[in-house]
Order: C-alpha cells, then structure tokens, then sequence
C-alpha cells in the first residue's frame, strides 16, 4: 500500500492524518502543520466564525473562479455558509434574503464595480456590511471605500486571519461599554 492510499483511508482534518501527511517519505517537500491545515481547509478554532454568523450567509461576490471557490471554502471551512456570484449583477438578479450576513466583493468586476454594487444594494434598503477586496489597493481606494461606508477594504492575496477578523467585526455588533 502506498502512502497515499494510507493517507486517503484517514479522516480528512484530522490530528493523526494531518500527522501522517507531514511524515510522508515520498513528498518533495516537508510540509509545516499551517501548510497541511491549509491543504485540508481545516481552520483553527481561534478562526472559527459559526458563533458570529450564527444561520446567516456570507455573499461572495468574485469573478476570478479560482478565487471564489478559494472564498468558499475557506468560509465554509471556518463554519460559514456561503452563495456565490461571478458578478454584481448576479446577485442583484437574486436579490440578497433575509439571513444574508455580509457581502464580500472584488473592486473590479466585469459591468458593475463593488462599490457601484454597494450603491445598488443600499438603494435596495440592504444593510448587509460589504468588505471590499481588491488587487488594485491603495490609499485613494481605502478612502474611496471609508467614504462609501465599506465595512472593510482589504488587498489580494487575502490573509487568512485578517480577511476572518474582518468579517467577525462586520457582522458582530459594537459592544457596550
């Protein structure tokens, strides 16, 4: 039995097959316990967002594929249920429900940007926060997205942690002093 049958036969995300994964003979490199979680889309309970969003869902708003199913799951992972959309006007076709949490999306998408989606949505009388992502990220963004009322204008690549704690503020109320 090779030792990637060994591994498949283990419960994906768990201590021992993540154990295993990390002692593979056979791997090229030697992988670190944070580059195995990741593989496995495991997140650390610190990072877990279930409790904040409670039944909600998290929009995700993106038209590079590969970023949008790595949103997914990442979301998913970290006990958020998620729907996605390759463009603004996808979602506005939908339309955003009730349990919808937070938007994320892309500055730059085909037809209408994320700030005109923002726009759209307010006059839609949605509050949902939105949490801009973009490539493109500089000072006149930032302040472009605080002046528009953006929950949070974050750059690509996306840090885990980061992207996480940003949602967790949107959607968690303020707390009372």
């Amino acid at each position: 039995m090779t030792s990637r049958n060994r591994l498949a036969r283990l419960r994906v995300g768990s201590d021992r097959a993540l154990r295993r994964f990390t002692q593979l003979p056979r791997l090229p490199l030697n992988r670190t316990m944070q580059e195995v979680s990741a593989y496995y889309h495991v997140a650390p309970p610190h990072l877990r967002l279930s409790e904040s969003v409670g039944a909600g869902t998290v929009l995700v708003v993106e038209d590079d594929d590969s970023v949008r199913r790595a949103v997914q799951r990442l979301l998913n992972a970290s006990g958020v249920p998620t729907a996605t959309y390759a463009s603004a006007e996808a979602l506005l076709a939908v339309g955003p429900a009730e349990g919808d949490v937070c938007v994320v999306t892309d500055l730059k998408l085909p037809g209408m940007s994320g700030l005109e989606l923002l726009a759209a949505l307010r006059r839609r009388r949605c509050v949902c926060p939105l949490i801009l992502i973009t490539a493109y990220y500089s000072a006149s963004v930032r302040e472009e997205a605080e002046h528009r009322g953006v929950a949070a204008s974050l750059a690509k690549p996306l840090h885990r942690a980061a992207f996480l704690a940003a949602i967790r503020a949107a959607i968690e109320p303020p707390k009372q002093a």
